[in-house]
């Protein structure tokens, strides 16, 4: 039998020691590598970001810089931009339309209004005086807005000064902190004609409404089309967020510091996954801590223009909300739902949720939103340069 002296023990063990010690820094070293690669660390920074930043865009170019951050269905920014002199042309992307989603087209005309706004308040604000035509050419619907513009003194908004800084806040909200009731009748004041706005705070209507959204996102995550459309606009890698620049991102879902690491470090989450993280997230923290719902209203079922004016109200009304400290979130599975069972010619189940949400008479539900004071401060979504956009 071989014995080790005492001087073999100890050099045996302070081997094994250090062999552990480089083992697990090796480990902690390849986790905190991959977190590097995967933006943990540079969150909202990158090319994907940069329009978020000071603006450095010039003559009409800076119009269409405002428009490419207005807020968008799923981040897929459906839009691309003609420009000359003294005119910009403002076209859908119908690539970038959601698809099964929404057949109607409902919610890229409302982000198409939504980018319209915010041309309209930095015309103003860069010395332009702005005419708008809707739908230039009837045959081609496409073709959404042409602007036209003459010289003018400046005109900033505080709506304007607002654009960089909205985002949408998907996190937790403090529901125990009562908001002003003045703030509220304060979004009154950004509607026009035929638009409407129904606010709802009582625990019975926000039950309801809670209620009726997470039904409708667990029929949403259970139709495979529904729920392929959606997790292809979601960028779970940074190289993808980089490169796309579009998309939903894992560090603009309101999740703790500690989620995002984990998110982006370990392995993709397949669809099904994906699907329950975002049902979860719809029951306890979405609706659960929303201190009241909005809903946006037409007076008819799916006509262009109205939803395009719909978008613009929704985009000042959330700028506004913005300047008062106030987080906003569009909630639109309800409405998504029933387009999808309307066009499929389903039972018109959501479709009936929606009616028994109480608006004014003759008006359609079209639009639904949470909002509350936030916990935490929202992070950006990526943007597509302008030279992507510009054609």
């Amino acid at each position: 039998m071989t014995v080790m002296n005492k001087e073999e023990t100890i050099s045996r063990r302070q081997f094994l020691k250090k062999a552990g010690s480089t083992v697990l820094l090796l480990a902690v070293g390849g986790v905190l590598f991959r977190a590097y690669t995967q933006g943990v660390f540079h969150t909202g920074k990158g090319p994907a970001y940069e329009l978020w930043k000071d603006e450095n865009s010039t003559g009409l170019t800076s119009i269409v810089h405002a428009a490419v951050l207005a807020s968008n269905p799923h981040n897929s920014q459906p839009w691309f931009f003609h420009v000359s002199d003294t005119t910009i042309d403002l076209y859908a992307d119908k690539s970038r339309h959601l698809g099964p989603i929404d057949p109607f087209y409902r919610e890229m005309y409302i982000g198409l209004g939504c980018a319209i706004e915010n041309m309209m308040l930095a015309s103003k604000a860069y010395g332009y005086n702005p005419t708008l035509s809707y739908f230039p050419d009837p045959l081609n619907d496409t073709y959404v807005a042409k602007f036209s513009f003459t010289k003018q003194s400046s005109e900033v908004s505080p709506l304007y000064t607002a654009i960089r800084e909205r985002h949408t806040n998907r996190g937790a909200y403090d529901a125990t902190i009562e908001i002003p009731k003045k703030h509220q009748t304060a979004w009154q004041k950004e509607l026009e004609d035929p638009i409407t706005l129904s606010l709802f705070t009582s625990l019975e209507e926000k039950q309801f409404i809670s209620q009726s959204i997470t039904d409708a996102t667990q029929a949403f995550i259970s139709t495979k089309v529904l729920s392929q459309e959606t997790n292809k606009w979601f960028r779970q890698s940074w190289d993808d967020l980089q490169s796309y620049r579009d998309g939903i991102t894992l560090d603009a879902q309101g999740e703790s510091f500690f989620i995002r690491f984990f998110g982006k470090v370990l392995p993709p989450l397949d669809n099904e996954s994906s699907d329950q993280f975002w049902l979860k997230a719809t029951k306890k923290r979405h609706t659960d801590t929303a201190y009241g719902y909005g809903v946006l209203s037409v007076s008819t079922s799916n006509h262009l223009v109205e939803n395009i004016q719909l978008g613009r109200v929704w985009q000042r009304i959330h700028l506004h909300a913005t300047n008062q400290g106030i987080a906003m979130h569009p909630l639109n599975q309800l409405n998504e739902m029933a387009d999808f069972e309307t066009h499929s010619k389903s039972q018109p189940h959501y479709s009936n949720l929606l009616d028994q949400i109480t608006i004014p008479k003759g008006q359609k539900a079209k639009f639904i939103f949470r909002y509350g004071y936030p916990k935490a401060e929202a992070k950006p979504s990526p943007r597509r340069s302008i030279e992507s956009v510009i054609v």
